[in-house]
């Protein structure tokens, strides 16, 4: 079993503008595809297996998501053609268990979530969810406003802006990646208002370990 990883990270443009994030998006297509094409041959002309791009990764905070309507521009972006997302079914839908990471900054620092432990339990309740996620803002309600202790009713798990994307092109014939773990982490709790997240992958080379 081989694990090996090429990573990327980014922020993007914070601001509501999709035409310049998607400019980004394209600029992190257009490099990816240059190292992978750089790193296709080893100096000496012959590849060996050290030389070999397993899979590359794009992680950070990217400022859409994926069930907002004023981001629907970005979650149709070739990127996602390209790059696999764990947490997506398709553009504006996530999978059930997917979370928001971005933390209503109004109760950031409530006791029910002050620590690694105390957010994880509201995190893993529905109801502590809506209370303490940032969700797309609803017609009647104030973009700018807080969210906390409101009563509009909200769908879905919150606004997910944190990415790990992955992309398997080029794996060789024999290999196999695997997805071992993807997790939201909350071990930074009072320290800023994003759920981490982590992902575990392994390549299997289709050779025995020694």
């Amino acid at each position: 079993m081989l694990h090996v990883f090429i990573a990327a990270a980014f922020i993007l443009y914070s601001t509501g503008d999709s035409s310049v994030r998607c400019e980004q998006l394209d600029m992190v297509l257009r490099w990816g595809a240059e190292f992978r094409q750089s790193s296709s041959k080893s100096p000496e002309g012959e590849k060996v297996l050290e030389d070999l791009v397993a899979f590359d990764v794009i992680l950070g905070d990217l400022n859409f998501d994926n069930c907002s309507s004023e981001d629907k521009l970005e979650q149709q972006h070739a990127l996602f053609t390209q790059y696999k997302d764990p947490c997506r079914l398709g553009p504006g839908e996530d999978k059930p268990w997917a979370l928001g990471t971005l933390l209503d900054t109004s109760g950031l620092y409530d006791d029910e979530v002050s620590s690694p432990e105390s957010l994880q339990k509201v995190m893993e309740n529905e109801d502590g969810r809506k209370e303490y996620l940032v969700f797309p803002p609803s017609k009647s309600q104030c973009p700018a406003s807080s969210q906390k202790g409101r009563k509009i009713p909200l769908k879905g798990n919150g606004r997910r802006i944190d990415y790990i994307l992955y992309s398997d092109e080029g794996l060789q014939q024999d290999w196999k990646l695997d997805i071992e773990e993807f997790s939201f982490v909350t071990q930074l709790a009072g320290l800023t208002d994003h759920l981490s997240v982590a992902m575990r992958l392994a390549v299997s080379t289709g050779e025995e370990e020694p």
